[in-house]
């Protein structure tokens, strides 16, 4: 699903609200076309925005809204090595800096952990997106810093991203700790006759 996104100066810091684009595989199944996954966000002034889209640039449709929760979106401050799949892996350990969105992590049990409690996606619209879970967030001495540990890796197709992590990549929460998709984390689909066709994407600050 080609997408162009034209180059605008939208920042967390500057500008409420940001998105981000994560073009990666579909984690609910209730959603059978295709498209792109989004995530909305800002600070603690978040209200809330209006995905638009156009396929020329100048007429825009409104294709998705979210609400006033900002979602859930940080920077990893070390990159996440490849690790193993299909285990539950206690040797690495990342610090997850939610600065952006002022959001929180939490740690969960095991059985949260199977029914898919704390899912997320990791990387950058570049070199592709990780869908992981973690078992582990402990706050740190920094503010709206956490380590982050006890993860499930590669998940739902994802595996061949497990080796192309670097610092500063995103770090997305998809899902809460019971597994319940947040509603700021939204999948946006096009009509099937305007596939490969190019869109424009923009946010318009909710009110």
């Amino acid at each position: 699903f080609p997408v162009t996104i034209e180059a605008i100066d939208l920042t967390a810091s500057t500008y409420i609200p940001s998105f981000i684009t994560m073009d990666m595989p579909t984690y609910d199944a209730d959603v059978g076309n295709f498209g792109l996954w989004f995530a909305v966000y800002g600070s603690s002034a978040f209200r809330g925005g209006s995905i638009e889209r156009s396929n020329d640039g100048a007429v825009f449709e409104a294709a998705g809204y979210y609400g006033s929760v900002s979602a859930v979106v940080g920077k990893c401050q070390q990159a996440l090595s490849s690790g193993f799949s299909g285990i539950i892996d206690n040797n690495i350990t990342i610090g997850v800096d939610l600065s952006t969105s002022a959001g929180t992590l939490a740690s969960i049990g095991i059985s949260n952990l199977w029914e898919n409690g704390n899912l997320a996606a990791v990387g950058c619209a570049t070199a592709g997106w990780e869908i992981l879970q973690f078992q582990t967030a402990t706050t740190t001495t920094s503010a709206n810093v956490y380590n982050v540990t006890g993860f499930l890796r590669g998940l739902y197709g994802t595996e061949n991203f497990r080796g192309i992590h670097s610092t500063n990549d995103y770090f997305i929460l998809l899902t809460s700790t019971a597994g319940t998709a947040r509603s700021e984390i939204g999948f946006i689909g096009a009509p099937a006759a305007n596939l490969g066709s190019a869109y424009y994407l923009g946010i318009v600050t909710g009110k």
